[in-house]
């Protein structure tokens, strides 16, 4: 969906951003310490790590960048 809506977007002068939790993963110890391991930064991400994402895509940076995904994962995707 990110690339299909990305040009109707960027042609109006808005942002769209989508962030996924699952709490249920959370909330469930023994999953959650299974994948808590597999995590290169070791620990859960929390809103705070958003902050530098959400500034550089706000930021006159960011104007040219639209219909991708900005992974702020503490290395889960990379691994």
């Amino acid at each position: 969906m990110t690339f299909s809506v990305s040009e109707e977007i960027f042609n109006n002068g808005t942002m769209r951003c989508t962030c996924n939790k699952c709490p249920d993963i959370c909330e469930n110890e023994e999953r959650s310490d299974a994948l808590l391991v597999r995590i290169p930064a070791g620990r859960y991400g929390e809103p705070e790590d958003l902050k530098g994402a959400v500034v550089f895509l706000s930021s006159a940076a960011g104007d040219f960048i639209h219909g991708t995904i900005l992974p702020v994962d503490g290395g889960w995707l990379g691994r």
